[in-house]
């Protein structure tokens, strides 16, 4: 009797979804116990919603450098690259969309889980020699400084100039856009006058999301860190799910570490 009771129960729940929805899929999803139930998720997963790229640009930008880094990409150009970027954004996004999943309101809703900033892709400090009459331009804010290979990639990367700290010689330069960091590092610090280039990182420890890519899907791991976060945070607490590539179907697979707060 149990037993047609739940099977009545999810044909219900699958009716009144594909109501909501203008087409279903059934895929399977698992439940922080372990048992696993049908859903109906809606088809249009894998189509880019501008709120959700506007919460996760800037972390699939990030998890893109770190993977092409890990699998020794060499990746030379100023943007993110593309071949990782787009499947994670695609992959954030259908997550930020599987409003059926009730584990999802915990990674966006209540901690807004990101990636660490470490580094962020839009700052770089630069100690100059400020004798050089085109760091005085660039520190009074002329980004046509005279010096052409200053001033194209500064144009390329939409460089300006946030601050300049005098008495270290100290340039802050940003960019509106998610930038491959490390490539215009490398390129900064081979121009006459600049002395040395850092980039620019959070501070203590904190949230992150930690990606991998397989043939099939890809697996997101949000993880809240808690309690002296100094350093490393004494505590975190784990979400994984997995997005498969090929309907961008979104499978919670478990929650592990300490509990949340």
């Amino acid at each position: 009797m149990l037993r047609h009771l739940l099977h009545i129960s999810s044909i219900i729940i699958g009716i009144n979804l594909c109501i909501q929805f203008s087409s279903c899929t059934k895929e399977p999803i698992l439940l922080p116990d372990n048992t696993t139930i049908e859903t109906n998720l809606p088809v249009d997963l894998c189509q880019l919603n501008a709120e959700a790229t506007d919460f996760y640009h800037e972390d699939a930008a990030r998890l893109a450098l770190q993977l092409a880094i890990a699998d020794g990409m060499e990746y030379n150009d100023i943007s993110i690259p593309d071949t990782y970027y787009e499947p994670l954004l695609q992959a954030f996004n259908a997550v930020y969309k599987a409003t059926n999943l009730p584990v999802r309101d915990s990674i966006i809703n209540n901690y807004a889980i990101h990636t660490l900033a470490k580094p962020f892709l839009n700052t770089l400090y630069l100690n100059v020699n400020d004798n050089a009459a085109w760091v005085q331009n660039l520190i009074n804010n002329n980004l046509n400084t005279g010096y052409q290979q200053f001033d194209e990639l500064a144009s390329a990367c939409k460089l300006r100039v946030d601050n300049y700290d005098s008495e270290q010689k100290l340039v802050t330069l940003t960019s509106d856009e998610q930038l491959n960091i490390h490539s215009v590092t490398e390129q900064m610090i081979l121009m006459n006058d600049v002395l040395m280039v850092q980039q620019a990182h959070e501070n203590t420890d904190g949230n992150n999301i930690e990606a991998r890519i397989y043939p099939n899907y890809i697996e997101l791991t949000f993880s809240l860190g808690y309690d002296n976060c100094i350093s490393n945070c004494d505590k975190r607490r784990y979400w994984m799910f997995r997005v498969q590539k090929a309907d961008c179907s979104v499978v919670f697979v478990e929650a592990f570490g300490d509990p949340a707060p």
